[in-house]
């Protein structure tokens, strides 16, 4: 049986969402169906009154891994550590900032440039 999918619009400089939660929501989606994940880079507070005024949701392979320092002074222990499955990280540069603005939230940048390849099967999606 043939995967069924809807669309969703491709984000675009200057477009609109009455919700931070809206904006992720919509480019979760886009991201989706073009076969990435997405997590927030960082969430700025106004200083003034607290409230959440600029957001950067970015490509889950965005950024670097982060190098563990080894400590010399207490060796490894005997039974070595588990290793965690994460995501292979490599810098990808596709992201969305989003800026509130007259009580909206507008996307004042987009770059859907990736330099990983992108899942191509709908199914395998969900896990991201």
């Amino acid at each position: 049986m043939p995967e069924v999918m809807s669309t969703t619009q491709q984000p675009t400089s200057m477009m609109r969402f009455d919700t931070l939660e809206d904006a992720e929501k919509h480019y979760k989606m886009y991201a989706r169906q073009k076969g990435f994940g997405v997590r927030y880079c960082f969430r700025k507070k106004s200083e003034a009154s607290g409230e959440l005024i600029r957001a950067s949701l970015v490509c889950h392979r965005a950024g670097l891994k982060i190098k563990r320092k080894v400590d010399t002074q207490n060796p490894q222990p005997i039974a070595p550590e588990r290793r965690r499955n994460t995501t292979e990280r490599t810098n990808c540069p596709a992201r969305m900032f989003v800026k509130r603005r007259d009580n909206a939230w507008v996307v004042t940048e987009i770059n859907d440039n990736h330099n990983h390849p992108l899942i191509k099967k709908w199914s395998l999606t969900g896990y991201l």
